[in-house]
């Protein structure tokens, strides 16, 4: 098997940067905004000076054992920018691609990971840190805007305000095609909405993004706490089909016995759920998990 990407030397790596970044530099017709955008992947590289930074390790190493191993294969983020609700396409790229090095030459080929090409497109993201204190993260995303692709893409699907971005993380040795090739090895995924576009001209266009909570103005809790009164819509009863119908229902109970709004027995015309922890949902879900939305526990004291 050919070495894929592996690199012994800052010597060996610097050459493979130089030539990529002339690559890039030819294919984007955004000088400058290019070299800033993949500076990083090249100072990462040449940071890891005393180490080899390679994807070929052991075979069967977990993610975390990997992490702590002392031969880290290449880090690997992708992005990916799902329109759909908007009518659009599913974006996904990846800021460096895993290249074929044979003889000093460079093959830019995608990068394949669960079953999708992830394509090389310059880009750089900031800002993801969250320590658990005050605010969330507004993480932002910025991307060479080559040909205006995204320039259209904005004017067609409003800025992509909105659309769901997600941020996967592993390393280069689980991709797909690789011995290790495993999907489920990632860190946890980063799942954000597109919140503001900050910036956009002929080399680059920038998003902020926010989570759902801030995008939305979302409130926690996301619904009223009533202590005694369970919110969930019940079914009702149709006498003309003879049957319950259950087209807004949201409460889980489909049993049959059935019971008035005092708790009584009846029979289905007349079953009405009294919204109540005891009459209600006891009674019908005995000594299963009870699904009411109701808090019993809301606005209880503790006594000292």
């Amino acid at each position: 098997m050919s070495r894929i990407g592996s690199f012994h030397t800052a010597a060996e790596l610097q050459h493979f940067t130089t030539r990529h970044r002339r690559m890039m530099l030819s294919a984007s017709g955004a000088c400058q905004t290019t070299r800033r955008l993949i500076q990083p992947v090249i100072s990462q590289g040449l940071s890891l000076r005393s180490r080899k930074y390679s994807i070929m390790t052991d075979p069967n190493i977990p993610l975390e054992t990997h992490i702590q191993g002392s031969s880290l294969t290449a880090p690997i983020e992708l992005i990916e920018l799902d329109a759909t609700d908007l009518g659009g396409p599913i974006f996904r790229f990846a800021p460096m691609p895993i290249l074929d090095y044979v003889e000093g030459k460079v093959n830019m080929t995608p990068i394949v990971w669960n079953g999708q090409e992830w394509p090389p497109f310059p880009f750089e993201t900031a800002d993801w840190a969250w320590d658990g204190q005050g605010a969330m993260p507004q993480p932002t995303v910025t991307v060479a805007n080559v040909s205006g692709y995204f320039t259209a893409a904005n004017i067609e699907f409003n800025d992509l305000l909105g659309v769901k971005l997600t941020r996967y993380r592993t390393f280069a040795k689980f991709l797909d095609g690789m011995p290790d090739a495993d999907p489920e090895a990632m860190f946890p995924p980063e799942i954000y909405r597109v919140d503001t576009k900050v910036k956009q001209d002929n080399t680059t266009v920038q998003w902020s993004l926010s989570t759902d909570i801030d995008h939305n103005a979302a409130l926690l809790p996301g619904r009223i706490i009533l202590k005694n009164i369970c919110t969930r819509i019940y079914r009702t009863f149709d006498p003309v089909a003879n049957a319950f119908d259950y087209t807004k229902a949201t409460c889980p109970y489909t049993g049959s016995p059935n019971f008035d709004a005092l708790g009584n027995p009846t029979d289905a015309p007349h079953d009405i759920c009294s919204k109540q922890l005891v009459t209600g949902c006891k009674k019908r879900f005995v000594n299963t998990p009870l699904p009411t939305y109701q808090f019993p526990g809301a606005g209880a004291q503790q006594q000292s």
